[in-house]
């Protein structure tokens, strides 16, 4: 390390190069406007005319994008599954054992039915009841006649993968009901069950 490598008597700092002493050239700061100075519009721009918007279109247009490519995944999980139905067209065959009007904030019509392959089936044990919730006050009405009649009945319905408050507390949805014949459900040998 050599001290004072320059013909400057003033100059004691060290200098840790080897070679001559170069003069520091400096570097004209250029003066920077803000975009509400009207200077800024007017100079001219040393990378391009659009190079003041390169910062968004990094980072904050990433964002963006990302951002509306998560709400439309979000919407689209929620809409299959919570309102679009899992299967349509069910069809279930039994005897409505009970109908009730339940809820505290949203009242729904809930109910179960004695599936009538789990009722005349004697290989297997029984299987579980067919839990409902009614579409509207009509079908209600109707599952309530046919449940006090005790008369068998075909229901159609929609399934959905989760209930809603306002849907019932059931996954199932009870479209129509009709009543039917018992002979036409029940075997020709079950005179005796009736």
């Amino acid at each position: 390390m050599r001290i004072n490598n320059t013909t400057d008597p003033k100059d004691n700092k060290p200098d840790y190069f080897d070679g001559e002493d170069l003069p520091e050239t400096r570097k004209e700061k250029r003066l920077r406007y803000r975009d509400d100075d009207p200077r800024y519009w007017e100079e001219e721009d040393e990378h391009g005319e659009w190079d003041h918007l390169r910062p968004l279109l990094r980072w904050k247009l990433w964002f963006i994008v990302g951002s509306i490519v998560v709400v439309i995944l979000l919407v689209s999980f929620v809409y299959i599954h919570w309102f679009r139905p899992y299967a349509t067209g069910g069809v279930q065959y039994g005897y409505v054992a009970d109908v009730q009007e339940k809820g505290s904030v949203f009242k729904t019509y809930e109910g179960y039915m004695l599936p009538y392959r789990n009722l005349m089936d004697t290989v297997r044990p029984y299987g579980k009841d067919f839990v409902f919730s009614a579409i509207n006050d009509k079908v209600a009405a109707d599952m309530h006649r046919a449940a006090s009649a005790r008369k068998p009945v075909r229901v159609e319905y929609i399934e959905y993968s989760a209930s809603l408050p306002w849907r019932g507390d059931s996954k199932f949805i009870v479209t129509s009901v009709a009543e039917i014949n018992p002979e036409y459900i029940l075997p020709p040998n079950a005179d005796s069950v009736r």
